[in-house]
């Protein structure tokens, strides 16, 4: 009996212990199990679950000034007067001793946040600082150390006691307190967090007061050649898995009324870039040295009125009409090696692809092209030169010729109204200035709308002028959770639309170019623009040109003539301005060939990469690039050439010059030649036309007439089949002696009259002979055959001068007279 009754008894106590254990067990898995904010929530209800003793993501990072609490939850958003807010709290133990009585308590300011500046003093308040009227609290057990609980807090809006109507809605300060007992003392603030909370009672009919535009650069890193295998692979690893790159695209993929600023060069050279063949850029792994995980884990936050999921789209299908996708056939220089073996893109160029076939099929976005290669405006500016204008049509790549254009981001302190009228001329009309460069006026109590219209030399721009607070929240928003990140940007929209509460102004955020963000907090920031009711999220554009203008027109553009200079990082000036005149050189003989495009791309491109906004990080590096890179642009700027003899004489009205085209290109160039007399003495009847194959010369001679005498400078003009001038030749000089020609003429006219006369006389001269007779010896003679042929004697023609032994036949000597 008693054997009996002690096995039963023995019975009676396994299965009480199993029924004590399979109890413990049963409320430790439906404990763990119960999901964030699915346990029934009562007004002002006190709920406390245990969780992972090693605190697990929620213990990750701290929000609070101890680092011992984390806000998981703040529903909803925005309070109206019919909502219930619940608020969750993970409390970890970080320190050595066991909290006992640990509480968690919810404290409201009620005043309303009037200013911005207020919002910043409320985050930075120490642990000793005014909390507010308690509102409800959480009491937690005890926490060992390293352990983590979460505290719940739920309270009816309608017990706040706030003001209502246009009045009172706007931000309140929230503080979450932390009390208990540690070390054996009590402390009612162990740790603190401070945040916000949105109160809507704004009419629901209201309209709108302010438009938002938000921009987001996506730009490649620093190259150093437009074109080669180094750069290849640095754009690779800018884009591929765990880039920097890859985690802006995974914010913005999800935000279509985000305007996106994009380099069509890195996109083009990326496209590029996946099929190049390389090994792997930066090791075995597809992370590499950019695969760092900045983001935070955050399974218990939320963003809007629940909690917020991470969705990873890992494994997503490329578009079949991506540019990556293009059928190979063999025909691809770049695929395989030549023998029938298929080239293998490493992990990092598939990783890349990716990311290019989930950008380039983004349908719903407002994509703006920068200046190729994110052209540096302040660099371009200081040089007095414009950036390469933007022609979509020149890319192969099928999505770019889709972009907009027309939007310059400068970078740096405030743009000059040279840097404008610069952007204006590469046609940039809207300038995106850095936020916080451009300084506005001290006295103004309210914020002023981001569009500034300007008149520049070069014609009318727009400068918008991005809100500071805002874009630093957004850029840097000091804090890696989601919750904290919304309700501080949900209440500086709330205070910006208080400052003007009858009047519609625009807005405009930016990210700078290096923004890394931790995608958690920047799509819960997104998504909370879009989900105040005072906020009407507009397009870039439809702000440029649409939107509200500032006010204030005191905003400081400086002038041209502004001599102050502190932009770090820009290039050499005169260096910069040399080479920039030596590229519109080349553009402009570039005209003269079949394909301009083809002339001297590499060199081209390689200074517009060198310009770029990226190479402000690396000022030594770049200048050491830009003088190797000068002697090359200068030799192209000489190409085609045109030349003659530097002095020619001209005596005739007319004639022809000669002159000689040179092509040092490897493209044949169409040349017509223009000769300018800066006289009308000479006169060019004509231009002359010749193709000057590749790496030749050709002589031509233009005709010209001369109308009078002087010396003449002479200026060539070398012209494109357009009719445009591709480059203006050395001159020369021309003496003109148009009457010299007639006056020689008379002279030699003359000089042949006298020769001629001369010669006649000489003539003659040399023909009369000393023996020659004279008219009395002629008379004589005549005389004497007189009397010899009427037989008498003949008179002496020797006039009695004969020898005496001369005698005349017959005849006998006698003196005569001359018969009168």
């Amino acid at each position: 009996m008693r054997q009996g009754f002690s096995l039963a008894l023995f019975r009676l106590r396994v299965v009480w212990v199993v029924g004590v254990v399979l109890a413990m067990l049963t409320a430790s898995v439906w404990w763990g199990a119960t999901p964030a904010g699915s346990s029934p929530l009562l007004s002002r209800s006190v709920v406390a679950a245990p969780l992972a003793t090693d605190g697990g993501a929620d213990a990750a990072a701290g929000d609070s000034i101890n680092g011992m609490m984390r806000v998981a939850r703040l529903s909803p958003m925005l309070v109206k007067p019919s909502s219930t807010v619940t608020i969750e709290v993970v409390v970890t133990n970080t320190g050595e001793s066991t909290i006992s009585d640990a509480t968690v308590s919810f404290n409201l300011m009620r005043y309303r946040m009037s200013t911005r500046s207020v919002l910043d003093a409320w985050e930075s308040q120490g642990i000793d600082a005014i909390v507010g009227s308690h509102m409800g609290a959480d009491e937690l057990p005890n926490l060992k150390p390293g352990q983590s609980r979460r505290a719940s807090i739920s309270v009816d809006a309608s017990s706040f006691g706030l003001l209502g109507g246009e009045t009172g809605w706007g931000p309140r300060g929230v503080s979450l307190v932390l009390g208990g007992t540690q070390d054996g003392e009590y402390s009612a603030r162990l740790d603190m967090v401070h945040t916000y909370l949105v109160w809507d009672s704004r009419d629901e009919n209201a309209e709108p007061l302010l438009d938002v535009a938000t921009t987001v650069p996506i730009v490649g890193p620093a190259v150093a050649t437009a074109d080669s295998t180094q750069s290849a692979v640095q754009r690779v690893e800018a884009a591929m898995e765990g880039s920097r790159l890859a985690r802006v695209l995974d914010v913005v993929d999800n935000h279509s009324d985000v305007t996106l600023l994009v380099d069509p060069e890195y996109v083009e050279g990326l496209a590029d870039a996946v099929l190049t063949p390389m090994t792997s850029p930066v090791g075995t792994e597809a992370g590499g040295e950019n695969s760092d995980d900045t983001s935070t884990d955050s399974n218990d936050s939320s963003s809007g009125d629940g909690d917020t999921a991470n969705d990873d789209n890992a494994g997503t299908d490329q578009n079949p009409d991506s540019p990556l996708n293009n059928d190979s056939e063999g025909d691809d220089p770049d695929q395989g090696d030549g023998d029938g073996d298929t080239y293998e893109p490493t992990i990092e160029q598939q990783s890349a692809a990716t990311w290019l076939d989930t950008f380039t099929t983004l349908d719903n976005h407002e994509i703006f092209s920068l200046f190729p290669f994110d052209g540096d405006l302040a660099a371009y500016a200081a040089a007095g030169g414009t950036p390469a204008p933007i022609s979509l049509d020149n890319y192969s790549t099928p999505a770019i010729e889709r972009w907009k254009t027309g939007v310059a981001s400068f970078v740096g302190v405030a743009p000059t109204l040279a840097d404008v009228a610069s952007s204006v001329r590469a046609g940039q009309p809207w300038v995106l200035a850095d936020p916080g460069t451009i300084e506005e006026s001290a006295t103004r109590t309210f914020t002023d709308s981001a569009a500034i219209d300007v008149t520049t030399p070069a014609g009318d721009a727009t400068v918008l002028l991005p809100d500071e607070e805002l874009s630093q929240q957004l850029a840097s928003p000091g804090t890696t959770n989601p919750v904290l990140a919304r309700q501080r940007f949900a209440a500086e929209f709330a205070v910006l639309g208080k400052e003007r509460p009858s009047e519609r102004r625009s807005v405009v955020l930016s990210t700078p170019r290096t923004w890394d963000p931790n995608t958690d907090v920047a799509q819960a920031q997104l998504e909370a623009i879009g989900s105040l009711p005072w906020v009407t999220e507009v397009s870039l554009e439809e702000l440029a040109t649409n939107a509200a203008r500032a006010t204030d027109t005191s905003v400081a553009i400086q002038s041209p003539e502004s001599t102050a200079d502190p932009r770090a990082g820009l290039p050499d000036t005169t260096l910069t301005e040399e080479l920039l005149d030596a590229r519109a050189h080349i553009d402009d003989l570039a005209t003269l060939t079949d394909d301009p495009a083809a002339v001297l791309p590499e060199t081209r491109a390689t200074l517009s990469a060198l310009l770029s906004v990226a190479w402000r990080d690396h000022p030594m590096e770049r200048s050491t690039l830009l003088t190797e890179l000068r002697e090359p642009l200068l030799a192209g700027a000489e190409a085609v050439d045109v030349s003659t003899n530097p002095d020619i004489n001209l005596i005739s009205t007319g004639s022809e010059i000669p002159l000689t085209v040179r092509n040092r290109f490897d493209q044949d160039v169409s040349v017509t030649v223009r000769l300018m007399p800066s006289e009308s003495t000479l006169q060019v009847t004509d231009t002359v036309s010749v193709i000057v194959p590749a790496y030749s010369s050709t002589g031509i001679r233009v005709p010209v007439e001369a109308a009078g005498s002087g010396d003449v400078t002479v200026a060539i003009d070398i012209l494109n089949d357009n009719g445009d001038v591709a480059r203006s030749a050395q001159p020369f000089t021309v003496r003109v002696r148009a009457d010299w020609e007639n006056t020689g003429t008379l002279v030699l006219g003359a000089l042949l009259v006298l020769l001629l006369g001369g010669g006649i006389i000489r003539t003659l001269r040399r023909g009369r002979s000393q023996k020659r007779t004279d008219a009395q010896a002629v008379h004589e003679t005549i005389e004497r055959v007189k009397a010899e042929t009427e037989g008498g004697p003949a008179a002496d023609t020797d006039g009695g001068h004969h020898q005496p032994d001369e005698t005349a036949p017959h005849a006998t000597p006698t003196d005569t007279k001359e018969t009168p």
